[in-house]
């Protein structure tokens, strides 16, 4: 298992993990999320997962995510 942290104003950041490899899953969220639009999400791109978030109302923001090589 692979841990990595997001915080506002991080951007996007590659997990390191191709989609064909393994899994990566939000397994904490904290802050303040005073604004509909304030997330935080992993998705991916180009074949590689990635975390990333919006900030709209200025809070502190922060994720963690947790990655899974398939066997």
């Amino acid at each position: 298992m692979w841990l990595s942290e997001w915080r506002t104003g991080d951007g996007r950041i590659e997990l390191g993990v191709n989609e064909l490899e393994g899994a990566c899953f939000l397994s904490e969220i904290r802050g303040q999320f005073n604004h509909p639009d304030d997330q935080v999400w992993i998705e991916i791109i180009d074949g590689q997962y990635v975390i990333d978030g919006n900030d709209l109302s200025g809070g502190e923001m922060g994720a963690t995510a947790r990655c899974i090589w398939y066997d």
